[in-house]
């Protein structure tokens, strides 16, 4: 029950921003939306029911010597409900759908997945907490031949992983293109259009294990760092992309959301006794993707939406490679009321 009054009063707060779109505030004029474009539903209010499917795997690999390893949790959906009302707008998983996989191949993993979303008319928002504790090898036959399907995955309940991530970004043709019909549905994309954003973000992400957590083969067997038991990776970013909703027909909408880039980022590894055997900041890689499809009627909507992104830390003089992916997928459905 705590956690679902936490996830509440996260929705809440963070919905309240989008009461700041009455007034541009950058060139103090009256904001006007284009009605030819979107339609603004937000003096009804909506119920929606939801699936949520989360992703927080990594991977760690060698260069040089073509080698990975991928590690996932093994996580299922949630279900959950969602409000919609002029400012507020939240929603809040309350049940488990089982895991993915059985916890007899694939282990256990506890998880703590706090998200909350800013989609107002010209500003969009992401805040995350995750910590997730037990972790699967997803790769197994790349380490030995004689795994085969149905065998048990090599598990390590003992990684734990921490991401900590905000981002802010500010839409540029927010008289005609809505991020909110897509995502939020308070508001209906009539006509197709695009925008491009622009904002920043900034991330921290830590592995932590109880033994060696890094490939067993190098390129450069002797350096240190390949025997570390904590990892932890900083970056901040500008966020620069463009997103496009293509109207299928009057309710049918589909969207694409693509933020390519680089990130200034600092990693650090330590060994079992705390000891730094690594430490170095340089540019790394990211990406950042969204989809949609979905329907939008009067009093009906329903649809599939999903994110990701990605990040690449560098280590070993090079040699090794952190990536990061986060994300979820969602499939909802909903019904609007007049008030």
């Amino acid at each position: 029950m705590r956690f679902v009054l936490i996830v509440c009063a996260i929705g809440i707060h963070l919905s309240g921003f989008s009461g700041l779109d009455d007034a541009d505030s950058l060139f103090r004029k009256k904001y006007i939306q284009d009605p030819a474009y979107i339609d603004d539903l937000t003096g009804k209010i909506s119920f929606k029911l939801y699936t949520l499917n989360r992703t927080n795997s990594f991977t760690i690999s060698d260069v040089g010597n073509n080698f990975e390893s991928r590690y996932e949790p093994n996580v299922g959906s949630d279900l959950g409900l969602g409000v919609l009302y002029k400012w507020l707008k939240f929603g809040v998983s309350f049940a488990r759908l089982g895991r993915n996989s059985p916890e007899s191949t694939h282990g256990k993993t506890t998880r703590l997945d706090l998200q909350g979303h800013i989609f107002t008319k010209k500003v969009g928002a992401d805040l995350s907490f995750r910590f997730y504790r037990g972790f699967y090898l997803s790769n197994p036959s790349s380490f030995n031949k004689d795994w085969k399907s149905g065998d048990k995955y090599p598990q390590r309940s003992d990684l734990r992983t921490v991401s900590i991530g905000a981002s802010a970004y500010y839409v540029f043709n927010h008289e005609k293109f809505s991020l909110q019909s897509v995502y939020v549905q308070s508001e209906w994309q009539k006509k197709s259009a695009g925008s491009f954003f622009l904002g920043s973000s900034i991330n921290t992400f830590a592995i932590l294990a109880d033994s060696a957590i890094s490939p067993e083969n190098f390129s450069n067997p002797s350096n240190q760092s390949k025997f570390f038991e904590e990892a932890r990776m900083r970056s901040i970013a500008p966020l620069f992309g463009y997103s496009y909703t293509l109207v299928l027909s009057d309710h049918v909408f589909t969207n694409l959301t693509v933020s390519p880039g680089f990130a200034l980022a600092n990693t650090r590894l330590k060994e079992a006794d705390g000891f730094l055997v690594y430490k170095k900041t340089n540019i790394i890689p990211r990406f950042g993707f969204r989809f949609g499809l979905g329907y939008n009627g009067p009093k009906f909507f329903g649809g599939f939406s999903a994110e990701y992104n990605y990040q690449e830390f560098k280590f070993n003089q090079g040699e090794g490679r952190f990536g990061h992916t986060r994300g979820q997928a969602r499939v909802y459905i909903g019904y609007r009321f007049n008030w």
